[in-house]
């Protein structure tokens, strides 16, 4: 009788212990999550607290605390997403797409999804709307990721926002993820023929595209490993400027993987991107009628890009020190790319800043045909 009284007692004690530690857990939880700004049933699978505690402290001392790192978080579908291009590197043809970021917070917790809708033209920029068959004029966009949209919807860049705004003016986007200047002056030169006087140019500029100008070492060390959507045998355009200061393109490949020697030479010096980078502009807005802007969104103490450039490219500051409110979201944490809000506020300081579309007449559909982007007709 003696052995069965200690039996259930110290059954008892267990499970008021259990009881305890349970509670426990659940406090220092819902704290954990309120620090974080998340909601515990939203991430969480296993069905005891205690459980998803001690995984948490396990993986801390592990040093895995935080979002799994998943070597496809991003998907892009149809494949592929991104063709090779003998001299701009890689473009995307023209098609609908979904690009899909996952993401979980523990190996306990199901998969966060987040979906967003992109659709290139026929010409391969990125789409922005019906296009106005008119005498009006057109914006042609350049950038990278940030100008392009990364991760946010269609109808949710600033070009998108732009063109609906400007009724009788068609926007081109030519723009995509870890493109710069460099493939801005490569396009450029595709269709500059189509680029009229009543047109303009909108060249996105930020401090971090000129190691990719030059192709620098820290550059191709910063894409790592393929991933799902990028072929791997891709190659990156490489600006310099030969002794008459014209600029010269060649190529280097874009994932360390293929010249592991490369990536172990030093970058070109500061003041080399900086003339390189300054080059690329000025070549633009020196070849061409179109009036040209710069639209400045990152920045490092003391750029003399700027001090350098032609004095009739216009500079519109569009840093986040410029607005008397908050712009820098981003894909709801999936990625770090700016969200909805930010190209909202790009489109708002463009709006503001350019000058009106040009009225015109509507013109038939077949009158006015753009040369495709990435060189294809």
């Amino acid at each position: 009788m003696s052995r069965t009284k200690t039996f259930v007692f110290y059954a008892l004690s267990l499970l008021v212990m259990f009881a305890v530690f349970e509670v426990f857990a659940s406090t220092i939880l819902i704290y954990l999550y309120r620090f974080h700004g998340t909601v515990s049933a939203e991430h969480e699978n296993a069905p005891l607290s205690s459980m998803v505690f001690l995984s948490k402290v396990f993986d801390a001392l592990r040093g895995e605390a935080g979002v799994e790192v998943d070597p496809e978080q991003t998907t892009v579908e149809p494949k592929p997403y991104f063709i090779e291009d003998p001299k701009i590197g890689y473009y995307t043809p023209p098609g609908k797409y979904t690009m899909t970021f996952r993401r979980r917070y523990n190996k306990f917790s199901q998969y966060e999804y987040l979906k967003a809708k992109l659709t290139f033209a026929d010409d391969s920029t990125r789409w922005t709307g019906d296009t106005w068959k008119s005498t009006g004029n057109t914006i042609y966009v350049f950038g990278d990721s940030y100008i392009f949209g990364y991760g946010v919807n269609d109808e949710q860049t600033f070009s998108y926002l732009l063109r609906q705004s400007l009724k009788n003016t068609n926007v081109k986007l030519v723009a995509n993820a870890g493109y710069s200047l460099i493939q801005a002056f490569i396009n450029f030169e595709r269709i500059k023929n189509d680029i009229g006087e009543n047109d303009i140019i909108i060249l996105g500029y930020a401090d971090f595209y000129k190691p990719r100008h030059v192709a620098a070492p820290s550059w191709t060390k910063e894409w790592g490993e393929p991933p799902p959507f990028m072929p791997s045998n891709l190659t990156y355009p490489k600006a310099s400027l030969d002794a008459n200061a014209n600029i010269q393109i060649g190529h280097a490949p874009l994932y360390c993987k293929f010249n592991p020697d490369y990536c172990q030479q030093a970058d070109p010096p500061q003041e080399e991107q900086d003339k390189v980078t300054t080059a690329l502009i000025n070549h633009i807005a020196r070849n061409t009628r179109a009036k040209v802007y710069l639209l400045h969104i990152h920045e490092a103490p003391g750029d003399q890009v700027l001090k350098l450039i032609d004095k009739n490219i216009s500079i519109i500051s569009a840093l986040p020190r410029d607005f008397d409110y908050l712009i820098m979201d981003d894909i709801l944490g999936f990625d770090p790319h700016p969200g909805p809000w930010w190209h909202y506020a790009m489109f708002k300081k463009l709006a503001e800043t350019l000058p009106q579309a040009t009225p015109g007449v509507a013109v038939d559909e077949n009158t006015r045909r753009g040369r495709r982007a990435d060189g294809q007709d």
